[in-house]
Protein backbone atom coordinates (compact mmCIF):
# COMPACT_ATOMS: atom_id res chain seq x y z
CA UNK A 1 0.00 0.00 0.00
CA UNK A 2 1.80 2.94 -1.11
CA UNK A 3 -0.73 5.67 -0.37
CA UNK A 4 -1.12 6.03 3.49
CA UNK A 5 -3.77 8.64 3.12
CA UNK A 6 -6.44 5.85 3.93
CA UNK A 7 -4.46 3.63 6.49
CA UNK A 8 -7.01 4.23 9.27
CA UNK A 9 -9.80 3.80 7.41
CA UNK A 10 -9.05 0.43 6.06
CA UNK A 11 -10.03 -3.30 7.24
CA UNK A 12 -6.69 -4.59 6.57
CA UNK A 13 -3.83 -3.10 4.56
CA UNK A 14 -4.06 -6.18 2.13
CA UNK A 15 -6.28 -6.13 -0.78
CA UNK A 16 -9.36 -6.76 -0.26
CA UNK A 17 -13.15 -6.10 -0.16
CA UNK A 18 -14.74 -4.15 2.28
CA UNK A 19 -18.36 -3.33 1.13
CA UNK A 20 -21.64 -4.04 -1.51
CA UNK A 21 -23.08 -1.37 -3.01
CA UNK A 22 -25.46 -0.48 -6.27
CA UNK A 23 -24.03 1.42 -9.45
CA UNK A 24 -25.97 4.95 -9.31
CA UNK A 25 -25.30 6.93 -11.63
CA UNK A 26 -21.95 7.24 -13.77
CA UNK A 27 -20.36 10.67 -15.25
CA UNK A 28 -17.20 11.32 -17.24
CA UNK A 29 -13.91 12.78 -15.73
CA UNK A 30 -13.34 15.77 -17.57
CA UNK A 31 -9.58 16.22 -16.23
CA UNK A 32 -8.98 12.21 -17.85
CA UNK A 33 -9.62 10.84 -21.05
CA UNK A 34 -11.68 7.22 -20.69
CA UNK A 35 -12.19 7.86 -16.72
CA UNK A 36 -15.58 7.89 -14.92
CA UNK A 37 -17.07 8.47 -11.41
CA UNK A 38 -19.36 6.10 -10.13
CA UNK A 39 -22.28 6.88 -7.80
CA UNK A 40 -22.85 4.03 -5.05
CA UNK A 41 -26.06 3.57 -3.42
CA UNK A 42 -27.25 1.36 -0.68
CA UNK A 43 -23.62 1.30 0.87
CA UNK A 44 -22.88 -1.58 3.26
CA UNK A 45 -19.77 -2.34 4.42
CA UNK A 46 -18.69 -5.86 5.76
CA UNK A 47 -17.93 -6.86 9.05
CA UNK A 48 -14.95 -8.64 8.07
CA UNK A 49 -12.10 -8.00 5.39
CA UNK A 50 -12.27 -10.40 2.37
CA UNK A 51 -8.56 -10.15 0.73
CA UNK A 52 -8.91 -10.99 -3.08
CA UNK A 53 -6.63 -13.43 -3.04
CA UNK A 54 -6.54 -16.51 -0.05
CA UNK A 55 -4.32 -18.87 -1.96
CA UNK A 56 -6.44 -17.89 -5.44
CA UNK A 57 -7.96 -15.07 -6.43
CA UNK A 58 -11.55 -15.05 -5.81
CA UNK A 59 -12.40 -13.25 -9.13
CA UNK A 60 -11.99 -15.16 -12.33
CA UNK A 61 -9.35 -13.00 -14.04
CA UNK A 62 -8.69 -13.56 -17.75
CA UNK A 63 -5.50 -13.83 -19.08
CA UNK A 64 -5.20 -11.38 -21.03
CA UNK A 65 -6.31 -9.01 -18.13
CA UNK A 66 -4.33 -10.67 -15.57
CA UNK A 67 -1.75 -7.22 -15.42
CA UNK A 68 -4.17 -4.94 -15.29
CA UNK A 69 -7.55 -6.39 -13.91
CA UNK A 70 -7.05 -4.42 -10.52
CA UNK A 71 -6.89 -1.23 -12.65
CA UNK A 72 -10.38 -0.91 -12.94
CA UNK A 73 -12.39 -0.07 -9.84
CA UNK A 74 -15.86 -1.79 -11.47
CA UNK A 75 -15.39 -5.47 -12.80
CA UNK A 76 -18.36 -7.82 -13.96
CA UNK A 77 -18.30 -10.89 -11.51
CA UNK A 78 -20.73 -14.21 -11.52
CA UNK A 79 -23.40 -14.32 -9.31
CA UNK A 80 -21.68 -16.68 -7.29
CA UNK A 81 -18.24 -15.10 -6.80
CA UNK A 82 -20.30 -11.98 -5.42
CA UNK A 83 -22.26 -14.21 -3.24
CA UNK A 84 -19.13 -15.71 -2.04
CA UNK A 85 -17.92 -12.31 -1.09
CA UNK A 86 -20.84 -11.16 0.81
CA UNK A 87 -20.95 -14.79 3.01
CA UNK A 88 -17.08 -13.96 3.63
CA UNK A 89 -17.93 -10.62 4.17
CA UNK A 90 -20.39 -11.59 6.75
CA UNK A 91 -23.35 -9.77 5.73
CA UNK A 92 -25.06 -12.54 4.13
CA UNK A 93 -26.38 -15.87 5.61
CA UNK A 94 -25.33 -19.31 3.79
CA UNK A 95 -29.13 -19.23 2.88
CA UNK A 96 -28.72 -15.99 1.36
CA UNK A 97 -30.83 -13.96 3.16
CA UNK A 98 -29.52 -10.25 4.33
CA UNK A 99 -28.88 -10.02 7.96
CA UNK A 100 -30.61 -6.64 8.30
CA UNK A 101 -29.66 -6.78 12.43
CA UNK A 102 -26.18 -7.02 11.75
CA UNK A 103 -26.14 -4.15 8.64
CA UNK A 104 -27.97 -1.99 10.89
CA UNK A 105 -25.48 -2.12 13.48
CA UNK A 106 -22.29 -2.39 11.38
CA UNK A 107 -23.12 0.83 9.56
CA UNK A 108 -24.14 3.28 12.77
CA UNK A 109 -21.68 1.49 15.42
Amino acid sequence: MSNKTFFDFRLTPDPHYFATGTIGKITADENRKRSYFAEILDFIPFRRPVKFKNGAYLEEIPPNRIKNWWRDGVRKISKKIYEEILVLGEIVELNGTRDQVSIFETTFE
